[in-house]
C-alpha cells in the first residue's frame, strides 16, 4: 500500500494602496496608486459612481460633488481568483466657500463711500483697487467715480475658493436749472420752470 501527499497552493491578489490628499475642495483630484502582487490588472471603484479599469497602478480623480467617499478596489488574477483589499482611506470633499454680499445691491451718492460688506471666507481679495480702501478684507469702504462691478475671490482654510462680483451704482449730482426771477400782478398766475432732475 502506498500513499501520495500533495498540496494546494492559493494565492492571493494582493495590492498595497495610497490616497492622497485625504481633504480636497470640490472640483479638485485626489491621487490613487496601488503596488500589486500576484494580479495582472485592477478594477478602481472611486466611491462616487465612477469606475477605472486596466492597468492604471497610479492615476487621479476628480470629484466633483462635496461629500465624503471611500475608495475599493478589486483585483483579478489569471488563475481566477479575485480579491478586494480593505481600503480604510476616506476621501472627504469640502464645498467651496459661498460668497453673501450685503447690501445686496449697494448705492451710493457721487464723492461719498459704502461699506461692501462680504461673508464665507477667511483670505478675501477685491478688484479694482483703485477706489477700495482696502483689497484684502471682508468689509471694505468703496468711493467709486461712476458705477463700479467690484470682484472678490475668497478662500477658506483649507484653501478652497470662490469667486463672485458686486455692482455699486453711483448717483451722479444732478443740475438744476430754474426761471428767472420775474414778477405779476396779484390774481394772475405765472408758469414757473425747472429742469435737470427726474423728480421735482
Amino acid at each position: 500500500t502506498a500513499s501520495y501527499l500533495d498540496s494546494v497552493i492559493i494565492v492571493q491578489p494582493a495590492a498595497f494602496v495610497q490616497i492622497s490628499p485625504h481633504h480636497l475642495c470640490q472640483g479638485e483630484s485626489a491621487n490613487f496608486s496601488a503596488v500589486l502582487q500576484n494580479a495582472d490588472s485592477l478594477l478602481w471603484d472611486f466611491g462616487d459612481g465612477t469606475l477605472a479599469t486596466g492597468n492604471l497602478n497610479s492615476l487621479k480623480h476628480v470629484y466633483n460633488i462635496a461629500g465624503t467617499y471611500l475608495p475599493g478596489l478589486v483585483l483579478p488574477a489569471s488563475n481566477g481568483c479575485y480579491h478586494s483589499p480593505d481600503i480604510f482611506d476616506t476621501v472627504h470633499v469640502r464645498p467651496n466657500p459661498a460668497i453673501h454680499f450685503s447690501p445686496a445691491a449697494p448705492r451710493v451718492c457721487l464723492g461719498e463711500s459704502i461699506q461692501l460688506n462680504a461673508t464665507g471666507g477667511t483670505i478675501y481679495n477685491w478688484t479694482p483697487a483703485s477706489s477700495l480702501s482696502n483689497l484684502t478684507i471682508a468689509a471694505p469702504l468703496a468711493t467709486p467715480l461712476i458705477t463700479t462691478t467690484y470682484s472678490l475671490t475668497i478662500s477658506d482654510d483649507l484653501g478652497c475658493k470662490n469667486s463672485d462680483s458686486i455692482s455699486v451704482t453711483v448717483i451722479q449730482k444732478e443740475f438744476l436749472v430754474i426761471s428767472n426771477d420775474t414778477s405779476t400782478c396779484f390774481g394772475k398766475s405765472i408758469q414757473l420752470e425747472a429742469k435737470g432732475t427726474s423728480t421735482y
